[in-house]
């Protein structure tokens, strides 16, 4: 998707078990997703930088 504001974006829709697996199982995207990842919906992007859950790069 493009902005208006000349911004590209891709949407990615992905179970919170699933995303959660993948974060426990060291997955590159899902740490990503934590460190600059916008959540639209739900807050788990929020406890996971709260909990320090993700790796800093």
């Amino acid at each position: 998707m493009s902005l208006a504001a000349d911004v590209v974006f891709s949407a990615i829709v992905i179970n919170k078990d699933l995303f959660l697996k993948l974060l426990k199982e060291g997955s590159h995207f899902a740490s990503e997703v934590v460190r600059k990842g916008a959540q639209i919906k739900g807050r788990i992007l929020n406890e996971l930088r709260g909990f320090g859950l993700h790796k800093e790069g």
